[in-house]
């Protein structure tokens, strides 16, 4: 099927359902499009992302589970257009033949080369060399038939405190299953790092108990000389993690989304990376770098979601990762002179 290029899209709906540790990745083009026709489509996000980024360039709605409710939401709803943008393909196929079956004019998403998919414009997602922010732009260019002049960055509200001691943060999710596996060269991180400057651990888990549980175990592995320049800070709201981010001296950890909030911000960045593909989903900016092993299994996660290790030895690309190193990278990165905008 021949797709005309779309001049007006109409009623839109995004849906960006893939994970909310990327949900920055999605306002990079929510907000070309909203530059581009003025108009705010709906979104549908991860269900346990806030939605803080993308309700400034879109209106967050819920979809239901159920087929049957999809295809009455489409018809009541009337949307001109819906956008797929989780590079997974197999992950909204319910939606999407709602919305075939909806009569909904343009679909469009990602897809494989080779694949029946009920989109009548897609775009194939190129999981190895790209950035997803680049595979976004490319997938707006094709779908307005028009050349992006330059990189607008999704605007981040942050209020700063002038006289704020910049100190590094170190960010860890709790919920994050690959945590464990490098845990304990993050605790030797910040044993290294709080024994001669003051350190922020901030920590998040969702609002679970988990983060009260990793808090304890950070204390107990923790030097008394860390403890006292250490403070932690436990699941704090947005506009708490934005402020601390844009006060740090740099930040570095395991927790990808606040990675990505400190990269958006221009903040000196450092993201440790095991079964993801970094070269997709590493922090998006020129002052964030990334630290992984190099083995022959890896990637083995293609997209964000459950991870299947296949390695003889579970989780090496994360357990042999060092603190001396993570030290290193850090320091090489700060005396790097920054180019004037």
């Amino acid at each position: 099927m021949k797709f005309s290029r779309i001049s007006y899209p109409g009623k839109t709906l995004a849906v960006a359902t893939f994970d909310r540790r990327f949900e920055l990745f999605t306002a990079y083009f929510l907000r070309f499009w909203l530059q581009r026709f003025g108009l705010k489509p709906d979104v549908v996000i991860a269900a346990d992302a806030e939605g803080r980024l993308t309700e400034q360039y879109a209106s967050p709605v819920k979809i239901p589970e159920n087929f049957f409710k999809l295809w009455l939401f489409f018809l009541r709803h009337r949307y001109t257009t819906v956008l797929f943008l989780n590079p997974d393909h197999r992950k909204d196929v319910a939606v999407k033949w709602a919305a075939r079956l909806a009569f909904v004019r343009n679909r469009a998403g990602f897809a494989p080369l080779k694949n029946f998919l009920p989109l009548n414009f897609s775009l194939p997602f190129n999981g190895e060399n790209h950035h997803f922010v680049h595979q976004l732009k490319l997938f707006f260019e094709h779908l307005t038939g028009e050349k992006l002049a330059q990189w607008a960055k999704p605007e981040i509200n942050v209020v700063i405190d002038p006289e704020a001691a910049a100190v590094p943060v170190v960010a860890l999710d709790a919920t994050d299953e690959s945590l464990p596996h490098v845990l304990q060269q993050l605790i030797r991180f910040i044993n290294l790092i709080a024994r001669d400057n003051a350190c922020t651990v901030l920590i998040r888990s969702g609002g679970s108990a988990s983060a009260a549980e990793l808090a304890r175990t950070l204390s107990a592995a923790m030097t008394e000389r860390a403890i006292e320049n250490t403070t932690p800070v436990i699941d704090p709201p947005y506009e708490l993690i934005c402020t601390t981010l844009a006060e740090a001296a740099w930040v570095a950890g395991a927790d990808l989304e606040v990675l990505n909030l400190a990269a958006a911000l221009e903040v000196p960045t450092l993201a440790v990376f095991g079964p993801f593909n970094e070269r997709v989903w590493q922090p998006f900016a020129p002052r964030a770098r990334v630290l992984t092993g190099e083995f022959a299994c890896r990637p083995c996660t293609p997209y964000p979601g459950a991870v299947v290790c296949k390695n003889a030895m579970p989780w090496e690309c994360l357990s042999g990762m060092s603190a001396e190193l993570m030290l290193a990278t850090i320091q090489a990165m700060l005396r790097r002179k920054v180019k004037p905008a």
